[in-house]
């Protein structure tokens, strides 16, 4: 007790247990409680001039398609923003470019906020057969005329 009030106990001192993300700052004695500071990996939501910390909350972790904008503090919680378009976090940490499918490469599956893009080796396709078939209708036409300038001299 810091001063006279009647009562014939002492109040118990204030405990500052780590699985509530705090710890003693200052030990208890007969004229002062005990003060509370936070652990590593929380952060202060209540404060007491006189107890320090009296309610901690553990820092919040970012969802994938977020990014951790400012980590957390002994202060403040974690503050995260989401992925722009065009950019995905798998894990709630960074949000990186999507991967930009190159020639040749044909796109398996579009990004997501979480996913980066998906591109494979494109098979032979329409495009391949639009220059193939000129230059085969060419080799027919030239191969007719030889047959027939041929068939001509006989």
């Amino acid at each position: 007790m810091d001063r006279s009030n009647g009562r014939s106990q002492c109040y118990s001192c204030r405990p500052c247990k780590a699985e509530q993300g705090l710890v003693e700052e200052r030990p208890c004695t007969t004229v002062r409680d005990s003060a509370c500071a936070v652990l590593d990996g929380f952060y202060c939501q209540a404060t007491n001039q006189e107890s320090g910390c009296t309610l901690a909350q553990i820092h919040a972790r970012c969802k994938p398609g977020q990014a951790t904008r400012a980590p957390g503090t002994r202060t403040n919680d974690t503050v995260c923003e989401n992925c722009e378009t065009g950019f995905y976090s798998p894990d709630g940490i960074n949000c990186t470019r999507w991967n930009i499918c190159v020639d040749g490469e044909v796109e398996q599956h579009e990004g997501s906020q979480t996913k980066d893009v998906v591109c494979l080796k494109a098979p032979l396709g329409r495009h391949h057969y639009v220059v193939m078939l000129p230059v085969l209708l060419t080799g027919v036409v030239v191969a007719g005329l030889l047959h027939g300038i041929r068939s001509g001299r006989q």
